[in-house]
Parts: C-alpha cells; structure tokens; sequence
C-alpha cells in the first residue's frame, strides 16, 4: 500500500493498493472539504462532501478532474491484481462499477471515512489500513449487487431496456445532485434522462423510492446543514447556495424537515466544540 499526494493536485491524499498502481484500474472518490467537478459519459458532475464516486477504467485516471482551491479530496486507488479478485458483478452493457454519484450513508461511505480519519491520523500501522481498503472494496461489491436490483423495478420485458432506462435515471440524479442550487423543473430534469416528464417521474420513484422533487430536497437541506452547522455564510448566503433562494423559504423548509431553525444547528455545533469555517466557502 501507498500513500502519497497526487502530483498536481496538492489537496488530493491519495491511498493505493498494490503496487505503484499507475494507471489505477478503479478510483473511490471522498471529499474531506470542498467539491471537484468530474467529465463522465459526456456530462459534467460535482462531486461534494455530500457523496463519494467510484471509476473503473478510463475513468480512474485523475486527469479530468477539477478541484477548485480550499477543496481536499481523499481517493482510494486498486491497481487491476486487486480488482480482479474482488468479483464485480456484470452488467448487461458490459460496465463494472456505474460511474455515478453515491450518496453517502450506506457501507462504503461509513468504511470509507473511518480509513479517511485513519489515514490523516497517520497513527494506524499499514496493514490495518490494507485490511480497511480490502473492507472498502468488499462493502462497494455489495453495495452495486444491491444497486442493480433497482434495475428489476422497472417494468420492461428485456433486461437490456431496464438497463438502458436505469442508467437514464442515474444520469437525471447526477444532475440533480451537481445542480440543485438552481431552480430545476421536472421538465429540466426529464430531459437529462431523455424522457418525458410523466415517464422520468414514474421511474424515478421505482428506483429511488422517493418522487424527483423529494429527492432535490433532500440535498438541498443536506448542504444547508452542512452550511449552517459550520460556516459563519448568512441565512441569505445559505438560501442562495442551496436553491431556496431566499431566507423565508430556508427557514421553512428547515423547520418543516429538520424541526429546528438555522440557529439550532450551529447552536448545536458551538456545544459540541466542533471548528467552523471562518468565511463562506466558494462554490465549484
């Protein structure tokens, strides 16, 4: 295992499995601060504190990335030994891990933070952090098997056109995720999956559970915590940065969703000792 800063990219603490592991065969991608934007499949996305990204092939190269200055990303980097013996599962069109943003929350995410901490602690002896890697990988196997049954929600009789239609949404989700401080429309959103908007609905819902409005909610009121709970940006600042566009509606939805005020949040983070940024951070 290797860890080193990538060369041109002095806020990017890279891990490696294997050995030099240039070109990486597959890249898991956190941000500790800050946001990089990312070239996938012919869309551009935003990769924030909010998700991690995982990209196989090609698409592990960091060439394309982009971090605008203050961010710190943390990458996870398998050379293809590695990768060949953690059983990625198929996919119809032949792609190994999607290429899209993960919402943090399930098994990598968890695993993935707790090397990130590790490592930055500098303090755990190299073989642990080998060994949470192998767990990283593993969790990130499981974690696609159980994302492509989404695909089987879709009613389709051929397998290749559930496929086709579940990626179409994914690349609507990309969008929303990377855009939601705009004011999106469900035609917006449709038409970056190239369906119509009752269509793209219907869909949407099968495979995340949740309607394409609830979805930009919910990331809408995950940055404005983030904001709140550690940056000084005003609630004007924080509306703007989230799509809620003015303090009214920030508030609302904070205390609707999240059943406090803004001032409840960075009241709780004071109490909890925890260091906030001291300007507002800029956007990518």
């Amino acid at each position: 295992m290797h860890m080193h800063t990538t060369a041109g990219s002095p806020t990017e603490t890279c891990v490696a499995a294997g050995k030099a592991c240039a070109p990486p065969a597959l890249c898991i991608v956190t941000m500790h601060s800050g946001s990089q934007t990312h070239r996938i499949e012919q869309q551009q996305v935003t990769l924030d504190e909010d998700a991690y990204l995982i990209l196989q092939g090609p698409a592990a190269c960091a060439a394309g990335w982009h971090s605008p200055p203050g961010a710190r990303a943390f990458v996870l980097r398998f050379d293809a030994a590695t990768l060949a013996g953690a059983a990625v599962p198929s996919a119809p069109d032949g792609v190994g891990f999607l290429p899209h943003l993960r919402p943090h929350g399930d098994a990598v995410s968890q695993r993935l933070r707790r090397l990130a901490q590790q490592v930055e602690a500098g303090t755990t002896p190299a073989f642990e952090q080998r060994r949470a890697m192998a767990g990283v990988l593993q969790a990130a196997v499981q974690c696609e098997r159980d994302l492509r049954q989404r695909a089987d929600r879709i009613d389709s009789v051929k397998p290749a056109t559930r496929w086709a239609l579940f990626r179409r949404v994914w690349r609507a989700s990309d969008f929303i995720l990377s855009h939601y401080e705009q004011p999106l429309t469900l035609e917006q959103m449709a038409s970056e999956a190239r369906l119509s908007p009752f269509h793209f609905a219907r869909l949407f819902a099968r495979v995340h559970d949740i309607t394409p409005h609830a979805y930009l909610l919910r990331k809408r009121l995950t940055v404005a915590r983030r904001l709140l709970a550690r940056t000084h940006c005003d609630l004007d600042e924080v509306a703007a940065r989230t799509g809620f566009n003015t303090r009214s509606s920030l508030f609302r939805n904070v205390r609707k969703h999240l059943g406090c005020g803004g001032g409840a949040l960075r009241g709780a983070t004071e109490l909890q000792g925890e260091e906030r940024d001291s300007t507002c951070p800029t956007s990518a």
